[in-house]
């Protein structure tokens, strides 16, 4: 994004070989110009708050998304049974009422 943004205050997006000396990374010509220190501090300083701002957002997701199932839970009627769906382990050596591990499956799956 700041390459693109060198590259337009540049020379207004040039294609031509000299101008494509600022372009990103895979247009540019031989001869490139490199990013001084400021320019690379500038960089660094955008991904970082960008990288944080994300991270926060998904932070504040998953803490609502955890509320609204705990405020379900808690409006269930007291001795509402709470059953949580898991998928049956994968059966590789047939149906011989044995799980993977070797132990027998309870009555209900066999």
């Amino acid at each position: 994004m700041v390459d693109v943004y060198r590259w337009s205050q540049a020379n207004g997006l040039d294609f031509s070989d000299e101008g494509r000396r600022y372009a990103p990374w895979p247009l540019k010509s031989a001869g490139a110009v490199a990013m001084d220190g400021k320019e690379v501090e500038t960089t660094l300083l955008i991904a970082g708050c960008l990288s944080i701002a994300v991270a926060v957002t998904d932070l504040i997701i998953v803490h609502v998304k955890r509320d609204r199932a705990r405020k379900r839970a808690e409006a269930l009627p007291s001795g509402t049974i709470i059953i949580t769906n898991t998928p049956l382990p994968e059966d590789s050596s047939g149906d011989d009422g044995e799980s993977q591990d070797g132990e027998p499956l309870p009555q209900a799956l066999q």
